[in-house]
């Protein structure tokens, strides 16, 4: 059997763990085409997951329709925020999804390839 000292060093360990957990940071983006076709994706890693996009790691729409270019990204959290912003947004037409992506990147511009600030940047 443990000792107390050793108990309370565990559940400590195990807080630890359980805050982590709720600090992770979720995101959600919009990846484009050079001829305008836009993707709708959810990430807990916004920097890996645009690599992906971008060096067509991955098979699927992104990879067949060439969405290497990130012009929107959200973050939170709360998984639960980011998934029914993610949801929301698909549902949108696409000029709302434009408008949206304008008002905060109205020359459309890679924000993967601007200050690494965009990494940590909450929308």
């Amino acid at each position: 059997m443990s000792s107390r000292a050793e108990r309370s060093g565990a559940e400590r360990s195990s807080e630890s763990q359980i805050f982590l957990i709720q600090m992770k940071i979720y995101y959600i983006y919009i990846m484009a085409s050079i001829s305008g076709i836009l993707y709708i994706g959810m990430t807990n890693d916004l920097e890996i997951r645009v690599f992906e996009h971008k060096h067509e790691l991955t098979d699927g729409f992104t990879k067949k329709y060439k969405c290497k270019i990130l012009v929107y990204f959200e973050s939170s959290n709360d998984v639960k925020v980011i998934l029914e912003r993610e949801k929301q947004l698909k549902r949108w037409n696409r000029k709302k999804k434009l408008a949206l992506i304008r008002a905060t990147n109205p020359k459309l511009q890679d924000l993967s390839t601007e200050s690494a600030d965009w990494r940590i940047e909450s929308r």
